[in-house]
């Protein structure tokens, strides 16, 4: 059975945390992951040229609530090697629009900082 794009990125930064000397742990509610503490919300994008990427009101809502508070965003693409971009709690605050949902547009800069991850 082919993995969902959802999946396949919560895999990806499982083994990025392991990598890290973190214990990441899945979570079945809230945010996706627990990692030494840290609370990580996992978004994928799959698409050539990702432009943004939103977080719901009860993502808002998990990043209130946490003091370790991380957004990972995977870019899965077929040719090439999966991306990470990483977003801690004050970068979401600075960068992210926060309205009813918070996004966050990507340009080149955000792309260049991105850490290849091995597939």
């Amino acid at each position: 059975m082919k993995q969902r794009p959802s999946e396949k990125a919560i895999e990806l930064v499982m083994r990025w945390e392991k990598s890290q000397g973190r214990n990441p742990i899945k979570l079945k509610e809230g945010c996706d992951i627990v990692s030494s503490g840290r609370h990580i919300e996992v978004k994928s994008k799959y698409a050539k040229r990702p432009t943004s990427i939103g977080l719901s009101f009860y993502n808002m809502r998990e990043f209130r609530k946490f003091k370790r508070y991380f957004l990972y965003v995977v870019f899965l693409q077929k040719w090439k090697k999966p991306k990470l971009l990483i977003f801690n709690k004050s970068d979401i605050k600075r960068k992210f629009y926060v309205y009813k949902v918070a996004s966050v547009e990507f340009n080149k800069r955000f792309l260049d900082k991105s850490i290849e991850i091995k597939n």
